[in-house]
């Protein structure tokens, strides 16, 4: 029997399967490797068929630098059409996939811009300031926030929160509107005094108000009569308010002096750093002592100063021709004043630095940039640096701060304003020094304050010397006299200039920063 024989394995047919296999194999993995350049050129043509979702669409599997750039210009073409369109917060939110984050960017001011003024429209002030405060620069920001400020002014007003609406009006102190709110305020204070515990305090205000010019003759007589009712209660009205008018111009007459006095006493002669003490010279020439680790002392060589000023490690002098010298630590770029001219101011606190230009600008240098919170301040006098914030004085005595919170109700009528660490101090026309701090000192007929966070040191017309402190200091030398000139106050040590030009420097002398006391100016 023939035996069955065993079928031949089909090699030539799985060489040809494989073959076949690998050919397939090989046209995919070219069409994977083509697929994006595919996709690119199926967005090209779908973009300028004006098919910009469907190109979108297609660019986003291109994955390549060209098709990275197209998506990117798209996007930002998009956002553009929505800024125009007025849909900012959908503008803005592409510009931020796209990483335009920075509202110095035109397109992100424009969409900040544009919902700020949505906000106002629906009343949300608060959200609309927020907003404006980032892009100061940006169109007329600057005056819309101003009418935000207003509103909300007028708002708290209104809702009888007069704090929250005093905060605004000190916003802007040289608005009409702003200052109608806060006269506004002061007399129903005023009156809610009367009725209160404290009359006399309520009086006092009127008086104020009435010496000020404002139309509260009713309110004052009313006050008069209830507060001394056997002195006034038969005057007449006419006699009554001549024998104020009287009063008036001796206390007016008084305050002339006071404020005399202070415009005759030297300014920038006087500067303390943390740890050193600067003394311009008549010759203008500067003498600096104590902590010298940063070089803040190494002012020999300076001539023709006519103001000096000392933050923390760093010294400045100001130049008759408006330009400004620094010495010490510039790790913040504290003494970057190379520049600068026309300056006719400088102050100093902690890393920071501020020049008021003849021009009527501030310039900062250091830790904080406060210019462009102080940019729309006008007429200044005078510049005082704090810890947090930078504070100006009008001409007409009004303090303003970039930070609110440095300044409370009784900083107005000011002949003098100095800032400290977290909290300012002044002295009115009046001769009072007010604080912004938990304590306030019960002094009159003071003429100059120096503030710190230790307290505050004080000079009264007749020469004398107080403090104030939060922790003791040895400042004998410094109250025996009744001969001072000029004062500064750092915390830890005090400086006071006498009539004859002496320097006396009293406190702390771990550095040696008193070893100037005894100099002659």
């Amino acid at each position: 029997m023939k035996k069955k024989g065993r079928t031949a394995f089909p090699y030539a047919l799985l060489r040809t399967e494989v073959v076949l296999f690998l050919v397939l194999l090989a046209l995919a993995v070219a069409a994977i490797a083509q697929y994006p350049r595919l996709c690119l050129s199926l967005g090209q043509r779908a973009l300028q068929a004006g098919e910009e979702e469907k190109a979108v669409r297609l660019l986003e599997r291109a994955d390549s630098e060209e098709a990275t750039a197209l998506l990117r210009s798209i996007r930002t073409a998009q956002a553009e059409r929505l800024i125009d369109e007025g849909d900012y917060e959908e503008a803005q939110a592409l510009l931020a996939e796209l990483s335009v984050t920075d509202p110095d960017d035109a397109r992100v001011a424009a969409c900040l811009y544009g919902r700020a003024m949505a906000s106002m429209d629906r009343g949300a002030y608060e959200e609309a300031m927020d907003l404006l405060s980032s892009i100061p620069g940006h169109r007329d920001a600057g005056e819309q926030r101003r009418r935000c400020e207003k509103a909300l002014a007028q708002q708290a007003f209104q809702a009888g929160e007069w704090d929250t609406a005093l905060l605004y009006v000190r916003m802007n102190p040289q608005d009409q509107e702003m200052q109608a709110i806060a006269t506004a305020i002061r007399r129903q204070d005023a009156l809610d005094r009367l009725s209160s515990e404290d009359p006399e305090a309520g009086l006092a205000l009127l008086r104020q108000l009435w010496q000020e010019g404002e139309d509260v003759e009713a309110d004052l007589l009313t006050a008069l009569r209830r507060c001394y009712p056997d002195l006034y209660r038969d005057k007449d009205d006419a006699v009554l308010l001549q024998e104020l008018r009287q009063m008036d111009e001796a206390a007016l007459e008084e305050k002339d002096q006071r404020l005399e006095k202070q415009l005759s006493l030297p300014k920038g002669v006087l500067a303390l750093g943390n740890e050193h003490t600067v003394l311009l010279k008549q010759d203008g020439t500067v003498l600096a002592c104590g902590d010298d680790r940063f070089g803040q002392c190494d002012v020999g060589s300076w001539t023709d100063v006519v103001a000096v000023a000392a933050g923390a490690y760093h010294t400045l002098g100001l130049r008759s021709d408006g330009t400004v010298l620094s010495a010490g630590d510039n790790s913040r770029g504290q003494c970057d004043v190379g520049g600068i001219r026309g300056a006719v101011e400088i102050v100093a606190h902690g890393f920071d630095t501020a020049v008021r230009c003849e021009d009527g600008t501030v310039l900062c240098r250091g830790a904080h940039d406060y210019a462009a919170l102080a940019a729309d301040w006008q007429q200044i006098s005078a510049l005082s640096l704090g810890g947090y914030a930078l504070l100006g004085l009008t001409e007409t005595g009004t303090a303003l701060s970039t930070e609110p919170a440095f300044l409370t109700e009784d900083f107005r009528n000011l002949i003098a304003l100095d800032a400290a660490g977290t909290f300012a101090a002044g002295v009115t026309e009046e001769g009072r020094v007010v604080t912004s701090a938990l304590w306030q000192p019960d002094w009159e007929g003071m003429v100059a304050v120096s503030a710190a966070q230790n307290g505050v040191m004080a000079l009264k017309e007749d020469g004398t010397v107080h403090f104030l402190l939060r922790e003791p200091g040895d400042y004998g030398p410094i109250l025996m006299r009744d001969d001072v000139v000029a004062i500064a106050f750092s915390g830890r040590h005090a400086a006071a200039l006498l009539q004859d030009g002496t320097l006396l420097v009293c406190g702390d002398d771990s550095a040696g920063q008193c070893a100037l006391s005894g100099a002659s100016r």
